[in-house]
């Protein structure tokens, strides 16, 4: 059992105990296993009992000797069934997001006229404190009325039913920004280089997916204030995404295995599949994602390149 992960040694010690007391009715299961180089690999097991029939041939606890089987490497198939579980919810999600939205767009939009008219009427009166005062809630109202339109475009954006279409980077990364905006409010600042780019033909929600993931590693891996530095830029037939940030950066030991399934630094808040999610979706349209620099204590840039133009898609 030193080679099985520790969120999973109650399950495999079960498993053991209940082959060794006799009660071995379950020869197929699925269990962990951590390899030389750190990496967790899914296997599937099948096997059967060992007995010394020399002493009985009663098979029973006190004639077994172990187990013999077969052992399969079945993680690319999880990796694959994770992805398929990922669109299907998200899809899912879409359809729900979308109804929220409307419920709430049409009142929203209404509010915005009122504060239209009674910022306008405001205007008209005499030019004294009050109606200063006044005019101020309003404008504050009116921008509190934005963020709420800004978030509900986000919304929609992200988890709109998946179809391949034409995505604007640019808009995007805004629209993941958005999302994420609470995590980062007032700690973390964000710059922005956007170049004037291609747009890029790709399922758009999954592609968000990826850039909400990076943004999202990129502020756990601040503590306290920082900066989070984003660019755009043409790479030959890509387009390239760098996003970098000033936290603690990634170790040398680490660095190989960021875009591994069920590797997280995040401890119990982390799933280990958001950047091997990412570099499996980043494949799947003939981009790729790496890490482009890394200097421990200083930060992290992952770079996302995606073709301007992918005819293909497969998974």
């Amino acid at each position: 059992t030193e080679h099985v992960p520790d969120e999973d040694l109650e399950n495999a010690q079960t498993i053991i105990q209940e082959r060794r007391t006799g009660n071995r009715a379950l020869k197929n299961f699925e269990i962990r296993i951590k390899t030389k180089d750190g990496l967790v690999k899914d296997f599937d097991f099948n096997v059967s009992g060992r007995y010394d029939l020399s002493t009985s041939e009663v098979i029973s606890a006190e004639n077994y000797m172990g187990d013999q089987g077969i052992a399969r490497d079945i993680t690319e198939r999880k990796e694959i069934e994770q992805t398929i579980n990922l669109i299907e919810k998200t899809d899912a999600l879409g359809e729900l997001v979308g109804g929220i939205t409307h419920e709430i767009n049409n009142p929203a939009a209404a509010v915005m006229s009122y504060l239209d008219s009674i910022g306008k009427y405001l205007r008209r009166m005499p030019d004294n404190d009050v109606s200063k005062e006044l005019i101020e809630i309003v404008e504050s109202a009116q921008e509190a009325q934005k963020r709420v339109t800004d978030i509900v475009l986000a919304m929609k954006n992200s988890y709109r039913p998946e179809t391949w279409r034409q995505i604007n980077i640019k808009n995007e990364i805004e629209c993941q920004l958005t999302l994420l905006y609470k995590k980062y409010k007032g700690r973390i600042e964000i710059e922005r280089d956007y170049a004037s780019l291609s747009q890029v033909s790709a399922y758009g929600n999954e592609i968000g997916q990826v850039i909400l993931n990076i943004l999202d590693n990129a502020i756990h891996a601040i503590e306290g204030k920082g900066q989070i530095a984003i660019k755009t830029e043409e790479a030959g037939k890509d387009i390239r995404i760098l996003i970098s940030d000033t936290g603690e950066g990634i170790p040398p030991d680490v660095l190989p295995l960021v875009t591994k399934p069920y590797f997280t630094t995040k401890g119990e808040e982390g799933t280990g599949l958001g950047l091997a999610t990412s570099a499996e979706i980043a494949h799947h349209h003939n981009g790729k994602l790496y890490v482009a620099h890394t200097e421990v204590g200083k930060g992290t840039t992952f770079a996302l390149e995606l073709p301007k133009s992918s005819e293909n898609y497969e998974i």
